[in-house]
């Protein structure tokens, strides 16, 4: 996610450079070289760009773990600022100011520019955005809308396999991690790793764990819908802050061939939160049939310790199962697939 300053900068250099090439224009007609001439004769004709009104917004976690912290640029002539929220993103989205839904909250009449929202681990997820109002109305940001989000690592004490401390996560918000920066969130007392599915043709299907704050040269670059594998020693809710990514949503399926191990299917993949409610099958339904999709959740008990419960598409065999955003799932064709979930802002939250 991009600050602000980082944001203005963008847009004033793409102003400037619009000024620049179009800061002067001939007036020509169709109807001949004539009229152009004349045009020419009587001069050129300056073209005066006003700037348009530059209002970003973004938000960050504070180091409580829970509130989360909004900021905005200041806006010439603003009266007050608005901060709209809601656990629907296609709520806050789609946002019409000419009809808010009845589940769109907001902080009003907000003088300054920044906001802390101490309430936020009242829900599991929240979405920002943002209005300024002056003497012309109200008028909404068009910048994207921030998220937050809770993940709530469990573990559980197995008499017969000990601690199970696995938890199965995907990233859906656009937040630019590290698997240690990523740890680092976590405090260091509960032990965190963090595993993503690497394939060879030697090695088959494998893990690559980073352990937090060691020198192991397993440091990955995490990315949204991808899935991972994270361990602690107790229980822990990380929040994450992070822009809601833009569509399209595009879930990519890889398979190897090994010549030693055959067909590494399995893809370790997460859902982006949209206006569609999936369960596996619905999920595997999006899959051409012919790839043999299947779709695996991690469960744990005491007496089995940790098993994965499986789905295939198509069949009644009584493990289709809702998902959630923030887990990731063990998904497996038989060949190389570009899964789109939606494609548009209509599409995903219209």
């Amino acid at each position: 996610m991009r600050n602000l300053q980082q944001k203005v900068v963008t847009i004033l250099i793409v102003v400037y450079l619009f000024t620049l090439f179009t800061q002067t224009y001939i007036i020509y007609s169709a109807t001949g070289l004539a009229i152009a001439a004349q045009s020419q004769q009587q001069g050129t004709i300056g073209l005066t760009l006003l700037a348009p009104t530059i209002f970003l917004f973004e938000g960050h976690l504070n180091t409580d773990n829970q509130s989360i912290d909004l900021n905005w640029t200041n806006v010439s002539n603003a009266l007050y600022y608005t901060v709209y929220y809601s656990e629907n993103i296609s709520a806050i989205a789609t946002l019409n100011l000419g009809s808010i839904p009845s589940d769109v909250y907001n902080f009003s009449n907000i003088t300054f520019l920044n906001y802390t929202d101490s309430t936020a681990n009242q829900n599991q997820k929240r979405y920002y955005t943002a209005s300024y109002t002056d003497n012309f109305g109200e008028t909404l940001t068009s910048d994207v809308p921030v998220g937050k989000a809770t993940y709530y690592y469990d573990i559980f004490n197995s008499t017969t396999y000990g601690l199970l401390a696995s938890n199965r996560m995907a990233l859906f918000l656009d937040s630019n991690y590290t698997a240690e920066t990523f740890l680092q969130e976590i405090p260091g007392t509960l032990n965190p790793t963090l595993s993503k599915l690497d394939k060879s043709d030697g090695s088959g299907e494998y893990i690559t764990t980073h352990v937090r704050g060691l020198a192991d040269g397993n440091d990955f670059q995490m990315s949204a819908s991808e899935g991972y594998l994270l361990t602690v020693n107790n229980f822990y809710n990380q929040t994450l802050v992070g822009d809601v990514t833009n569509p399209p949503y595009i879930i990519y399926y890889n398979i190897f061939n090994s010549t030693t191990y055959g067909l590494l299917a399995s893809n370790w993949k997460g859902i982006y939160d949209t206006k569609k409610n999936y369960t596996a099958e619905v999920f595997l339904q999006e899959i051409p049939g012919g790839l043999n999709p299947t779709i695996s959740e991690l469960r744990k008990s005491d007496g089995s310790g940790e098993y994965l419960v499986t789905h295939v598409r198509g069949l009644a065999d009584g493990n289709d199962f809702q998902m959630s955003i923030s887990k990731h799932y063990i998904v497996t064709v038989n060949n190389n697939y570009n899964h789109t979930l939606c494609n548009s802002t209509s599409n995903c939250f219209g």
